[in-house]
């Protein structure tokens, strides 16, 4: 029987008593007991190296080729049945940067805080020499350690601040979820005002400006008119009315 030229060895139908046998599946055989320790103990993720200390390099080249693992960024790997969530390619990145630790910020953030943001598998992360990747986006920001805090193991911008970035960057409908989304989780207007205040200069202030300002309890968007629109409105582009605005230490 002839099988077109190329075809994989796993594609390739055999003949059985006359009849055709469908693909064979690859057979999957379990992590070797090191590795699989490494994997557990870093959220899924390990590296080339690590792979090499318990494989052959034709091993590991079968894995990836067989799609039993899949790169996450270059040198680091996840089992094909593991989701890439935001605390694995956390971690990923931490292992493709070299680097101690780092902070997720942004949309990771925002997924770690379970923020209603689209799942664009772009980690963005703090603490690291500024840099673009695929699919990995390491920020200049500043870190104010006071801010963190602890999600899901992993060190995060804190609730406050990952709305307002959130919300300066994303679409307004995005920002708009985030902000309310915050709030829910028991993040004052005041907090979001707060950190805003001290995002002076920065991209996509005012789109945020608007957003928390649509999002303030009884907030009306366009005084002109007096009904009251749903936020929704607001984060149209509607007219909104101004906040009083409040200053680091909370006074007016």
């Amino acid at each position: 029987m002839s099988t077109a030229a190329g075809l994989s060895t796993d594609l390739l139908s055999a003949q059985v008593g006359g009849g055709v046998v469908g693909p064979r599946p690859a057979i999957l055989e379990p992590m070797k007991p090191g590795l699989a320790q490494v994997r557990d103990k870093q959220f899924g993720v390990f590296t080339g190296w690590q792979v090499l200390c318990e494989y052959s390099r034709a091993e590991m080249r079968e894995q990836i080729d067989r799609g039993i693992w899949v790169r996450v960024f270059r040198g680091v790997y996840r089992e094909a049945d593991s989701p890439p969530t935001a605390r694995l390619r956390l971690e990923a990145a931490r292992l493709f940067l070299g680097v101690p630790a780092l902070v997720a910020a942004y949309g990771t953030a925002a997924q770690l805080h379970g923020f209603p943001v689209r799942a664009d598998h772009v980690t963005h992360v703090l603490g690291a020499h500024p840099a673009r990747y695929a699919r990995l986006i390491v920020h200049a920001d500043p870190i104010d350690a006071r801010a963190l805090e602890t999600v899901q193991g992993a060190v995060v911008t804190g609730a406050a601040r990952t709305a307002v970035d959130v919300a300066r960057t994303a679409s307004r409908a995005e920002g708009l979820a985030v902000i309310e989304a915050a709030m829910r989780a028991g993040v004052s207007h005041t907090a979001l005002v707060v950190e805003w205040d001290a995002q002076r200069g920065r991209r996509g202030r005012g789109q945020a400006d608007e957003l928390i300002d649509a999002a303030r309890p009884g907030a009306v968007c366009d005084p002109a008119d007096g009904i009251g629109r749903p936020r929704a409105a607001c984060a149209g582009g509607a007219h909104r009315v101004r906040r009083i605005s409040v200053s680091a230490n909370g006074s007016r």
